[in-house]
């Protein structure tokens, strides 16, 4: 493995939530990548990893989580969480953002780790030096409320590597931009 690679989708706000669930109701296009990208493994006999905060799991429609065919990790504090949310034995919970990618690392069979949310998680992954790619879906249109927000992606660590053609949904614009580490 080298390294881990952050997914997001962001607005012009540089916003990614409202009301502990996504500021906009379906981005078809987004929700395909994301699934692609965390599902996907080049060997068979493999999974994906992805660490995501406790809002982040909790804001997963009920029906989704835990997300299949990924070995979901849950960064939490409460000792209870598992009880509280009903969370399934499969799911890893663990306390610290460094645990998280400690366990993903030494799972037998995982092929990539992601790192899908929240905010706090995001803004700590990004200054872990293994820290690689960001897969960001740059939402141009139309204006979403919103009341978290992903962290300033600094120029001098990262740098646009590629960007897709502008994707249209209805009333929504949107590109996909890949981050690389300098």
């Amino acid at each position: 493995m080298n390294g881990f690679a952050l997914v997001v989708a962001v607005t012009k706000t540089m916003g990614i939530g409202n009301k502990g669930g996504l500021p906009w109701s379906s981005i078809r296009g987004d929700m395909n990548f994301l699934k692609k990208i965390t599902s996907e493994t080049k060997d068979a006999a493999k999974q994906n990893a992805v660490i995501m905060g406790r809002k982040t799991y909790v804001g997963i429609p009920a029906k989704f989580r835990p997300l299949s065919n990924r070995v979901n990790i849950v960064i939490s504090t409460n000792a209870n969480l598992r009880k509280e949310e009903s969370i399934p034995d499969s799911v890893h919970i663990v306390d610290s953002f460094d645990l998280a990618v400690t366990k993903a690392y030494n799972l037998p069979n995982i092929e990539n780790v992601f790192v899908i949310g929240g905010s706090s998680v995001y803004a700590e992954a990004m200054k872990h030096p293994q820290c690689k790619t960001i897969y960001y879906t740059n939402i141009l249109t139309p204006d979403f409320t919103c009341d978290t927000f992903f962290p300033k992606i600094e120029e001098n660590v990262f740098k646009v590597t590629s960007r897709s053609d502008l994707q249209q949904e209805g009333e929504t614009s949107y590109e996909f931009l890949t981050y690389y580490r300098i």
